[in-house]
């Protein structure tokens, strides 16, 4: 059991009575204390989160209330609909300045080159836990990902990460890049992990029909953790990791609603929440014991004992 007062419930593994019923009885008793290495090395890692938005803008204040209500550290953000040209300048002031208010960072692959609506990839992050700089990645043309390196700003000494290589991505339905895209993703994800070799890896967003095996294969230490649906029946919204050990299945939640229900439409695909093991209240046993000491009650007064019961007036 996950719940932390269940865990703590003391368990009797063995009881040694001597011969002499008057001397005491020396009990062991579990004692609950985190040494799992998987749960320390979780303790810093961050929440991280995936959204198709379906245009951000009008969804913007809806959006900063789910990461501040799940606690979520970095989200991962696809079809956030950015404009081409002045529109898409003042899209960015707009979104920079009411996201710096509250806290958060916001970096994205811009709007689509051809000028078409729709598409287009972001990573926000928190950044009263996390840092981010943008990742100067050469992106093929036509491809919507967006790379940066994320740095927690508390860091304890045991922690195995001490920084993260976050990706966000939007693959269209039924792309004819998606060759292009696994190539760019696979090529990039090795060279960064080269560059910091002691990074956790992120890789996220809505994926359609990319196929995630070539992936997964070329990326052998990498897990897609989603296991449950997101849009229509289907796992389209992923979070591909090198660090799944250390982190509890994914939790799909509620999507992106509206700021106002009258101006635009809430968002169809559901947003996963990928929480690491120490934030889940996953706690471990070690075989240390604890002693305890008692006296056992003598015949007599448990006679006493009950016969104060039968005769007592309730």
């Amino acid at each position: 059991s996950q719940n932390n007062t269940i865990n703590r419930i003391p368990v009797v593994t063995s009881v040694t009575r001597a011969p002499n019923p008057r001397s005491p009885i020396v009990s062991r008793v579990l004692r609950p204390i985190v040494t799992n290495n998987r749960v320390n090395n979780s303790s810093t890692l961050p929440v991280v989160a995936v959204a198709n938005a379906r245009s951000l803008l009008p969804k913007l204040q809806s959006t900063i209330e789910k990461v501040r209500n799940e606690d979520i550290s970095i989200l991962l953000l696809g079809e956030i609909w950015e404009k081409s040209g002045r529109k898409n300048r003042h899209f960015q002031e707009k979104m920079e300045e009411m996201l710096q208010i509250h806290g958060y960072k916001y970096i994205s692959c811009g709007s689509r080159p051809s000028g078409k609506r729709g598409g287009g990839a972001a990573i926000l992050v928190d950044t009263t836990k996390v840092t981010m700089e943008k990742l100067d990645v050469h992106v093929p043309n036509n491809l919507e990902v967006q790379w940066a390196i994320v740095r927690p700003k508390v860091v304890a000494p045991h922690t195995k990460f001490k920084e993260y290589i976050v990706c966000s991505l939007y693959s269209p339905p039924a792309s004819r890049k998606n060759r292009k895209m696994l190539d760019h993703l696979i090529a990039t994800t090795h060279a960064l992990m080269a560059r910091f070799p002691a990074a956790a890896v992120f890789l996220g967003g809505d994926v359609n029909s990319l196929p995630l095996a070539p992936l997964l294969q070329a990326l052998p230490r990498f897990k897609q953790t989603v296991a449950h649906n997101t849009h229509k029946n289907k796992i389209i919204d992923v979070i591909l990791m090198n660090c799944s050990e250390y982190y509890a299945v994914p939790v799909v939640t509620a999507p992106l609603l509206p700021d106002d229900s009258r101006h635009a439409s809430p968002s169809d695909h559901s947003v996963p929440v990928a929480r690491p093991l120490a934030a889940c209240g996953v706690q471990a046993y070690s075989n240390v014991y604890r002693e305890k000491t008692c006296r056992p009650l003598p015949d007599s007064a448990v006679r006493q004992f009950m016969q104060w019961i039968h005769t007592e007036q309730w």
